[in-house]
């Protein structure tokens, strides 16, 4: 076992490794030349992914807020032709929700 010496040590090696991690991310931030926004701000590249793929599939911010009301209105007519399903689905996803957050 180690002594609390030794891993006072360890402890504080790992603290300076952090350190010039961190130093060098910001260094390497800074000196990238990532596309900025208006605002300024250095841009996501996986926002920018995926705007591209929904792009590519012909989708834009106007058709998937319109998916979200027939999303909604779908789920609505289930309910009503087949409760049981709905039932059951809230059930089987209110377990998954449980053993996910455990």
């Amino acid at each position: 076992m180690a002594t609390k010496a030794e891993l006072e040590k360890e402890l504080a090696a790992l603290k300076q490794e952090l350190e010039q991690r961190r130093a060098a991310d910001v260094a390497a931030a800074l000196s990238s030349d990532a596309p900025r926004d208006h605002n300024g701000d250095e841009t996501d590249d996986d926002a920018l992914g995926l705007k591209k793929v929904l792009k590519e599939h012909g989708m834009d911010a106007e058709s998937i807020e319109s998916l979200g009301g027939t999303l909604l209105e779908e789920l609505k007519a289930l309910q009503k032709e087949r409760p049981l399903t709905m039932v059951l689905a809230a059930f089987a996803l209110g377990l998954v929700v449980g053993r996910v957050s455990k």
